[in-house]
Formats: C-alpha cells, sequence, structure tokens
C-alpha cells in the first residue's frame, strides 16, 4: 500500500472512526472503553472552567497535525485557536492530555511525538496508579526537547497548577465506577 498524504486522509475522513495518520500510514483505533471515555468527560468538564478563564478552549478527542502527514487523536486537546476544519494544528495546541496508555513505552512514544511537534504541556492521567482505586496526574513542562515534570498528585493530593493556566485538580474526582 502506498502512503497517504494528508489530503488524502482528509478526504476518506470518517468522524466516527478513530483513525490516525502516521508517516503516510492508516492507523486505525478501537474507541475508548467506556471508563476511558467517562474519565475524559470527567477531566474535560474540570478543565474547561480554568481553560475558558485563560481564554483557550478544550476538547477530546480531535484531530491533531504533529507534522506533514501526521495525525494524533490525543484524548484531550487545550488550544488557543481552535481551527473551524477537521484538524488542529500542533502550533495551535497549549496542552496535551492523555488518559494512561497501556504501557509506558507507548506512553514515553506518545511524548516524543508530542515533544517533537513542540507541544508545550503534557497531562498525564495513571488510574490505578499506585494502586487500585487511585489516579495518579502528572503534568509535565517541554523544556528543550524533553517533558520535565512540574506536578504530581496522587488520589488525596490536589494538583496545583499556574501554567499554562491556574488549575487545581483532585484526582479522586476522576474516579469512574469501573475503572479500566
Amino acid at each position: 500500500m502506498m502512503p497517504l498524504t494528508e489530503a488524502e486522509y482528509l478526504a476518506i475522513y470518517e468522524p466516527a472512526r478513530r483513525i490516525e495518520l502516521m508517516d503516510g500510514r492508516l492507523r486505525p483505533s478501537p474507541a475508548p472503553s467506556w471508563p476511558h471515555q467517562e474519565m475524559s468527560w470527567l477531566l474535560v468538564s474540570a478543565l474547561r472552567p480554568a481553560v475558558a478563564a485563560a481564554g483557550l478552549k478544550v476538547a477530546a478527542s480531535v484531530n491533531v497535525r504533529l507534522d506533514i502527514d501526521r495525525i494524533v487523536i490525543p484524548d484531550i486537546v487545550v488550544t488557543a485557536a481552535p481551527s473551524p476544519g477537521l484538524v488542529i494544528d500542533a502550533t495551535d495546541v497549549v496542552l496535551i492530555a492523555e488518559i494512561a496508555p497501556d504501557n509506558a513505552l507507548t506512553d514515553r512514544g506518545l511524548r516524543v511525538r508530542y515533544s517533537a511537534a513542540c507541544i508545550p504541556w503534557y497531562l498525564l492521567v495513571e488510574p490505578h496508579r499506585p494502586t487500585p482505586n487511585t489516579v495518579t496526574l502528572r503534568l509535565f513542562q517541554l523544556v528543550g526537547t524533553r517533558y520535565v515534570e512540574q506536578a504530581v498528585a496522587t488520589s488525596g493530593d490536589i494538583l496545583e497548577a499556574r501554567k499554562p493556566f491556574s488549575v487545581a485538580l483532585r484526582p479522586e474526582d476522576f474516579l469512574t465506577l469501573a475503572l479500566f
């Protein structure tokens, strides 16, 4: 199969399907589980007031162009200038949040891609870490070419940050009835 261009990808794009474009190759991804989606909704709801106060926008599962022929669908995106089209350019992204990838290798791969696209902030939500029925939140800032942890909170703590917008998050607010 010949690699696809971004234009070809967008021509066959179907909003009901989660398909990313990675280096000219389609990468299908099943829809997240119910608990994952519920956690995503809870996080968007918690972020919305702080994001809006900073004059930004937040949404779940939108297309983000990291580079030529490289479009991903992060769990949550905070942007300064949402585009009216199907894709938001990485240069307009302030923060990307991901809800615990399956493993550390996947998380490392995502961080490398997001840092290469110069996305300044990355929020990692880790259900069941460090123990069952807990959630850990980790906020990273891009420093040079890598993310450096700026704040961390586990259930019972509060993640407080002044940048990229002023926010206080309680990890236990993101526990769902049936975590992953």
